[in-house]
């Protein structure tokens, strides 16, 4: 298990749109499951509206507390951090939040406000721990430094209990710091480049093999990696200087690499997915439902069922609208039909469209069940547990 901190941020709100959804999109297929932490609301749509409010509240939680409201006001209220297994591993949704929850520990931030949310976008699974650093009582402010290095203990001790250790760097850096010695990380692999290569064009081969790039930084020659990270090579190579990097660059024209801006743009490879306009969808949706005749289905059931019920009671007694009640039932299941063509068809535009929300209904119930129709919040999101919902049939 591999944990990984983010620098924090401002917005509650940010961090919702980009964990609860997928990128570039509003659908939700990569999330797996949610759990908050002390809150009332299980539901993640209106969690991080309370997290936000309790950071907003910060002065009055003090005041209200009895703690002294001087000092400055915190700017970065949300703290961000994934614990991610090996490929080969495969825990389950209570080992997950388990472990998530026994972070949260470590850090000291058990009391605090805190969204867990798991992703099944990756061949590893992972979940993401999104923390309000204001407690929510007394209104102070959680420390944040040295995050990385609780964590990274509380990994090493998580390989230890379960006799895994898929990062033989941390046990090395951890025998160090036991013996007081200086220990950094190191890129594996920027120093498998630099042990495979001999000259400058050899070493950048090897580090596009590894998917880095070399690329000019503002002071100095950094390393990209897949994900826009910059990195200075030399910390990552035992023994060298920045002069000796420089040398076996020797061969190369070191005014022909990228910039990092350069280097970021050429990794993006996927584009984003063109989304239809508002009104574009609105057209789309009338069009299908002016294909399947949907709105004049409505009316001839609605109007058929007036007739039925406004019947004098003698024509019910002795079963004059038993015609019109099949044709009503008949209508109905026509109609049922329809919508169910018409749903598919929807479904298979807004895929196209990226706006797949296969969770919401995207048309009204039918006229003859509106009446028994109650919306309901829910609380939890679990994917795994979603029913499909579909109207109730007529009763025959």
């Amino acid at each position: 298990m591999n944990p990984c901190v983010t620098t924090g941020g401002r917005s509650f709100h940010g961090s919702y749109l980009y964990y609860m959804h997928d990128k570039d999109s509003e659908s939700r297929d990569r999330v797996a499951w949610t759990h908050t932490v002390n809150m009332l609301t299980r539901d993640p749509d209106l969690a991080w509206k309370v997290m936000a409010y309790t950071a907003k509240s910060q002065d009055r939680l003090k005041e209200a507390s009895g703690q002294v409201s001087t000092g400055r006001k915190c700017e970065k209220p949300v703290m961000a951090y994934s614990l991610s297994w090996h490929p080969e591993q495969d825990p389950d949704k209570d080992h997950m939040l388990e472990t998530a929850l026994d972070s949260l520990k470590v850090l000291g931030l058990s009391e605090h406000e805190c969204m867990i949310v798991a992703h099944r976008d990756t061949p590893h699974r992972h979940v993401h721990v999104i923390v309000n650093r204001i407690h929510p009582i007394t209104g102070l402010v959680a420390s944040n430094s040295h995050s990385y290095r609780k964590l990274s203990s509380f990994a090493l001790e998580y390989a230890r209990e379960h006799g895994l250790e898929y990062s033989p760097q941390r046990e090395e850096n951890a025998k160090k710091r036991e013996k007081g010695q200086e220990s950094n990380y190191r890129d594996n692999r920027i120093q498998e480049a630099w042990d495979k290569s001999d000259n400058g064009r050899s070493l950048i081969a090897a580090l596009e093999a590894s998917g880095l790039t070399l690329a000019h930084g503002n002071k100095r020659l950094v390393v990209v990696d897949p994900k826009g990270k910059t990195i200075n090579p030399v910390r990552h190579i035992e023994g060298i200087r920045s002069k000796n990097f420089r040398e076996r660059l020797s061969d190369i024209d070191l005014s022909a690499l990228p910039t990092v801006d350069e280097a970021i743009d050429r990794k993006r490879i996927k584009p984003k997915k063109k989304v239809a306009s508002r009104s574009q969808r609105e057209d789309q949706i009338k069009k299908i439902r002016q294909k399947y005749r949907l709105h004049e289905q409505e009316t001839a059931i609605s109007e058929l069922r007036a007739e039925i019920q406004n019947a004098p009671w003698w024509k019910k007694l002795i079963g004059l609208t038993r015609n019109k009640r099949e044709s009503l039932r008949e209508l109905q299941d026509d109609f049922l039909k329809s919508k169910s063509d018409a749903e598919r068809e929807m479904a298979d535009l807004k895929k196209l469209n990226g706006q797949d929300r296969s969770h919401r209904e995207n048309f009204p119930t039918t006229p003859i069940t509106r009446r028994n129709h109650k919306s309901k919040r829910s609380h939890s999101y679990d994917s795994d547990k979603m029913k499909d919902s579909s109207p109730p049939i007529l009763e025959r």
